[in-house]
């Protein structure tokens, strides 16, 4: 009885795939055979999570530190490795470490840029790297930041910000 359950079952699941992936199809396909026409979608959905990682990593002692904001969400190893490079350079360049959870719905707007690019990372509110980072550019980042505060100047941002919105497709 076990076993006709498990093969029921397992043909269940079988037939449940083959339907899911027909209709994924048709809708890449736009299955102009049956005359079924996908729906025009304007914006992508998104699927937010409850818990948000938004919030202070780490600060500084140091007042004069430069603040590094990682734009990231939950789940995202390569976010875990950039903040890992970052708290290996905490004792040679202090800095706070703020996390921006694009998930989060007060942050849309970061999640429309940044989507397809995390993690991002800004120091002091200037963009700076995005992807990966190594422990020497950190370094290096974080010193010219930290002079920059004590002169009073600002740090120019780095080329190639992401900007996910222009790469959006609005209508065929």
């Amino acid at each position: 009885m076990v076993a006709a359950l498990g093969a029921r079952l397992e043909r269940a699941a079988l037939h449940h795939l083959r339907l899911r992936r027909s209709c994924c199809a048709a809708l890449l396909l736009g299955a102009t055979a049956t005359g079924f026409r996908p729906p025009l979608i304007k914006s992508a959905v998104t699927v937010r999570c409850a818990a948000s990682i938004s919030g202070l990593a780490w600060d500084a002692d140091a007042e004069d530190a430069p603040t590094v904001s990682l734009f990231t969400k939950p789940g995202c190893t390569l976010c875990d490795d950039a903040k890992a490079v970052l708290a290996a350079c905490r004792a040679a360049a202090p800095h706070r470490l703020v996390l921006v959870d694009i998930d989060d719905a007060e942050h849309a707007t970061w999640h429309a840029a940044y989507k397809y690019d995390i993690p991002v990372l800004h120091v002091d509110d200037v963009y700076w790297a995005k992807h990966r980072i190594s422990e020497d550019a950190a370094l290096a980042a974080l010193r010219r930041a930290a002079e920059a505060r004590r002169t009073g100047d600002t740090v120019a941002p780095s080329p190639g910000q992401p900007n996910a919105t222009r790469l959006e497709v609005v209508s065929r």
